[in-house]
């Protein structure tokens, strides 16, 4: 728990050095990507915006140069003309002139002249490419006359044939239309009345615009009497003396811009459209919608760009309105370029307006509008391709850092696991450590002198303590805590004669085993060897490491202790080699346990009477013949798990108060003991015999028990001795029954 609250917060190498890889790569290509799109875009915008400009530059010079002569030469026709034009029926020279224009210029469709009697005369384009002349004559000007005619000219379109008809013969009094036809090689083939003709140029747009100007006068596109399409014209006043005799006219139709207009290559998808201030269109991509038919009156009228079936140009008319602040009713008016960019059916599209030149007089605006994908499809393409590519190096880096970061945290991973078990003072079996970056086998080599400098230490300290100053992280220092321990003795039996039969050397080896395999099982059993006094062994439970059961484990180990020397003893006795014997005491106690020592040297160990008593109770062995003794305190937490025999109640030198002692006999339900349970029964009753100071029959009772193991026992034949005496010289009426050992 304590591990995963420090990792809690931390950051695991494997999972950072990945993460940290892809982070900075990723903004930086990201940051490059974008900054190269972005600066890309605002090129591609300007390029697009320059040539928009120059495309509506070109659309305005092709519509001045379309436009253009018929000024210039609606002018001429003013000038090389006289009165007489208007009092002849026919005139050869003005119809000759008029009809070279037309050949020379496509655009012009018609030739008019107009006077103040309502006269007219023109000089029309057919549709088969020949020339005819219309020829309208005033023959009476009186008040009547000019009524029925303009009545004529106002019902005429809403009048049945008889009607119109019944008109025709009720004006055949007042004006003569008649039309001359002629063929491809310019030969007349026909003369043809016009008996319903009521038309009068003094009432047309051309003529009142021109007749109160003083120079040339343009007209707002509208669409032709004659043929009913969409067109404009350039006329100018005729004037003889300083007197307005009439108007002349060029007509100029307005298909062949729309044509040009629709031939016009901007980007894959741009078009461009002409259009008046009023938002009515005067030239389209789509010829057929520049003018409609009035649903009302059945006449063709110029179409509205909000009408038209180019969604994306409308969006663009909606647009610029918006960026101007114009309201839908209000008039276009502007007077510079304007660029914007717009929205329509989910996808950008550029959009130009610009206004033609005003000294014209005529208040247009070429719109041009591109899809951004016509300019920005490559460098999306290209963004794309970046990104595509920066994926894949994407994921060459991500696998590129997994293995990097494997390289570095399996090694990593390794010497904390060697850390882990060096903190658990685990130092027998350490992970080899194999890395290629010389830093991390640099770090594994200072591990592995670290394990080999600690596996050395642990063999002069208690590996326990190590453990736990390791894991603790705490420095020692100098000091002790009182502490239930249960503390071990061991001594060999005459080890002194058994050391002065042997070579030195080979002594150091005898001993390492025996020392080696009786620490091992008190390590086994979770002890701490404290020291090695020459042959003797001195451990304790419960300290450093806390185990509940102490006591019960300090038994184990010794029964296991014994058991572990007759084997070894019939292994020494074939090698010809001295058995050892040992002796073992056992006791459980409050003591002082910790650091003591200066503070230049330190040693941790136990101190206290409790530790006295487990020394005592080791060399006791010896007088009453058993190899394990321990205490009435051991006894007490061991005796539902463990066989002992009452041995005596004995006051170890230095002591008065007398304690009882326990031969440790086996381990409960261990079914090979040294002695018959009879023998332990009949032993403890005669030892109660003894206390109540009954000799005769205690001494009997002994008797009894050594002959349950063969006649004879030591610690039997110690008391037969020991009640010989005290019924010669009883002991004191308070005695308590404890023998005072006067030797250690």
């Amino acid at each position: 728990m304590e591990e995963t609250k420090k990792a809690g917060g931390k950051w695991r190498v494997r999972i950072t050095l990945p993460v940290i890889f892809i982070t900075l790569i990723t903004m930086t290509t990201l940051f490059i990507i974008f900054l190269n799109y972005y600066s890309t875009k605002q090129s591609v915008y300007a390029i697009a915006d320059d040539l928009m400009t120059k495309i509506s530059e070109h659309a305005l010079e092709k519509t001045l140069n379309h436009l253009g002569p018929a000024g210039k030469l609606v002018t001429l026709n003013a000038l090389s003309s006289d009165g007489d034009i208007f009092s002849s029926d026919f005139n050869p020279r003005i119809e000759s002139f008029t009809k070279q224009q037309l050949k020379c210029f496509p655009q012009f469709s018609m030739v008019n002249f107009g006077n103040e009697r309502g006269d007219f005369w023109m000089t029309k384009r057919m549709p088969n490419g020949t020339v005819s002349t219309k020829i309208v004559k005033r023959l009476d000007t009186s008040p009547m006359c000019e009524d029925l005619i303009r009545k004529g000219r106002e019902e005429m379109p809403s009048k049945t044939d008889a009607d119109k008809d019944e008109i025709a013969k009720s004006v055949a009094s007042c004006i003569e239309t008649k039309w001359v036809h002629r063929n491809i090689n310019d030969q007349i083939i026909s003369t043809i009345g016009e008996p319903s003709g009521c038309y009068d140029p003094r009432k047309r747009p051309w003529y009142k615009g021109a007749k109160e100007k003083t120079n040339l006068f343009w007209t707002d596109v509208y669409v032709f009497s004659s043929d009913q399409k969409p067109g404009i014209t350039a006329a100018i006043a005729i004037k003889k003396d300083d007197q307005f005799l009439g108007v002349t006219t060029i007509d100029i139709a307005l298909e062949e811009m729309s044509m040009f207009l629709k031939k016009l290559k901007i980007g894959i998808n741009g078009r461009a459209f002409i259009i008046n201030s009023k938002g009515k269109t005067v030239a389209l991509p789509n010829l057929e919608e520049v003018s409609e038919r009035d649903p009302a009156t059945g006449n063709i009228k110029l179409n509205t760009i909000t009408n038209i079936s180019d969604k994306a140009i409308v969006a663009s008319y909606l647009g610029i309105q918006k960026k101007l602040g114009i309201i839908e009713d209000q008039p276009l008016k502007m007077t510079k370029k304007e660029s914007f960019n717009y929205t329509h059916d989910g996808e950008g599209y550029f959009g130009l307006y610009k206004p033609f030149p005003s000294q014209y007089g005529w208040d247009w605006v070429i719109g041009i509008i591109v899809p951004e994908n016509d300019f920005m499809a490559s460098v999306k393409r290209n963004t794309l391709i970046g990104f595509v590519i920066s994926f894949l190096c994407l994921m060459c880096v991500l696998i590129l850092s997994l293995l990097i970061s494997r390289k570095i945290t399996k090694p990593l991973d390794q010497l904390s696991a060697n850390a882990e078990k060096i903190r658990q003072f685990e130092l027998d079996n350490g992970i080899e450590v194999e890395s290629a970056f010389l830093e991390i086998t640099k770090m594994a080599d200072s591990f592995e002198n670290m394990r080999t400098g600690l596996k050395s230490f642990g063999k002069f300290v208690p590996a326990d303590l190590v453990r736990y100053l390791i894991s603790s992280g705490q420095e020692a220092e100098l000091g002790g805590d009182n502490q239930e321990l249960t503390i071990y003795f061991s001594d060999i039996v005459s080890f002194t004669s058994i050391s002065e039969s042997m070579r030195p050397k080979d002594l150091v080896v005898h001993l390492g085993e025996y020392l080696s395999e009786m620490s091992n099982i008190i390590n086994d059993n979770h002890g701490t060897v404290d020291k090695y006094i020459g042959d003797a062994v001195m451990a304790f439970w419960n300290a450093p490491r806390r185990v509940p059961n102490h006591a019960y484990l300090g038994c184990r180990t010794a029964l296991q202790n014994k058991n572990r020397l007759r084997e070894l003893r019939n292994k020494w006795e074939a090698d010809d080699l001295p058995p050892f014997k040992a002796r073992i005491g056992l006791n459980t106690g409050e003591v002082v346990v910790g650091n003591m020592g200066s503070e230049a040297r330190l040693n941790y160990t136990v101190i206290g009477d409790a530790v006295n008593l487990a020394s005592r109770l080791e060399a006791i062995c010896k007088m009453y013949g058993v190899e394990i003794v321990i205490s009435e305190f051991t006894y007490a937490l061991v005796k539902d798990k463990m066989i002992a025999r009452l041995l005596d109640c004995v006051s170890v030198k230095g002591k008065k108060q007398g304690v009882y002692i326990y031969e440790l006999v086996a381990e409960q339900g261990d079914e090979t003991t040294d002695y018959p349970m009879e023998f332990i029964e009949t032993y403890e009753s005669a030892v109660r015999l003894y206390l109540d100071k009954k000799w005769d029959d205690a001494t009997e009772t002994f008797k009894q028990a050594a002959e349950i193991v063969g006649g004879t026992n030591p610690s039997c034949t110690l008391f037969v001795d020991r009640c010989a005496i005290f019924k010669e010289n009883p002991p004191p009426e308070d005695w308590d029954g404890a023998f005072v050992m006067t030797t250690k």
